[in-house]
C-alpha cells in the first residue's frame, strides 16, 4: 500500500490508530523491565506455597497474546464500534498496569529454580530467561483477559464464543500462578484495575444512553 492509499485509508478507519498502542505497549513494558529498579515490594500471600508448580501450564500462558488479539481482528472490519471499545479498554487498563509497576516498582520470588525438562519446561525457561520476575503486580495476563471476556459479550460476532472465551481466559489466568509467574496477589490486584475500566467503557455509556443513572 503507498503512502496516498495508506492515508486515505486511515482517514477513511480511524479507528486503526488504536492499533499504534500495541507497539507502544511493547516498547514501554520493555524499557519497564530495563529502567525501573528497586527496592521492589515483594508480591506474595501465604496462598502461593500450597500452589502447586505445574509447568504444562505454560501452553496456557502463551496464549494469551493471540487471545488479547482475537477480539480486535473479527470486530475490525464488521463491529467497529466494538472494536473502538475494545482497543480503548486495553489501553487505558494496561496504561494503568504499567504506570503502578513504573511507581510502585514490584517483583516476586515464587520462581522454581528448575522449570522442568520436556517441551514445557523449555519454553518456561525460556520465558524466565527473556521476562524478569520484576513488573508482576497487576497481572497484565488477567488484566488482558478480563478486557478480551467484556469484548466477547460485547460483539455479536463473537456471541457463540463467550463461554469458551471465559473458559479459556480462566485457564491462562490460572496459568500465570501455576507456572510461577505470579502471586495469587498479582491476580487480584489484576481483576481490581480491569473492573472499574470495564465499567466506564462498558457499562457506563450504556447506563447514561438509557438515561438510567
Amino acid at each position: 500500500m503507498d503512502k496516498g492509499r495508506a492515508r486515505r485509508y486511515l482517514r477513511e478507519n480511524p479507528r486503526t490508530w488504536l492499533l499504534v498502542y500495541i507497539p507502544v505497549y511493547l516498547l514501554w513494558f520493555f524499557l519497564a523491565e530495563r529502567l525501573v529498579k528497586g527496592p521492589y515490594y515483594i508480591s506474595y500471600m501465604p496462598l502461593d506455597d500450597k500452589i502447586p508448580f505445574v509447568p504444562q501450564f505454560v501452553f496456557f500462558y502463551v496464549l494469551w497474546y493471540p487471545y488479547l488479539l482475537l477480539p480486535l481482528a473479527v470486530t475490525y472490519r464488521k463491529e467497529p464500534r466494538a472494536f473502538v471499545r475494545y482497543g480503548l479498554y486495553l489501553i487505558f487498563a494496561l496504561s494503568i498496569s504499567l504506570l503502578i509497576c513504573c511507581v510502585f516498582p514490584n517483583a516476586q520470588n515464587l520462581r522454581p529454580a528448575d522449570p522442568g525438562r520436556g517441551p514445557s519446561g523449555w519454553i518456561l525457561g525460556k520465558i524466565y530467561a527473556a521476562d524478569t520476575n520484576t513488573n508482576v503486580l497487576p497481572s497484565m495476563h488477567v488484566v488482558g483477559c478480563a478486557g478480551a471476556c467484556m469484548a466477547a459479550f460485547d460483539s455479536r460476532r463473537l456471541r457463540k464464543w463467550r463461554w469458551p472465551m471465559v473458559v479459556m481466559g480462566l485457564l491462562i489466568c490460572a496459568s500465570t500462578v501455576f507456572v510461577k509467574q505470579h502471586s495469587f496477589l498479582d491476580v487480584i490486584w489484576g481483576a481490581v484495575v480491569a473492573l472499574p475500566v470495564g465499567v466506564c467503557i462498558y457499562w457506563l455509556p450504556k447506563c447514561l444512553k438509557k438515561g438510567t443513572i
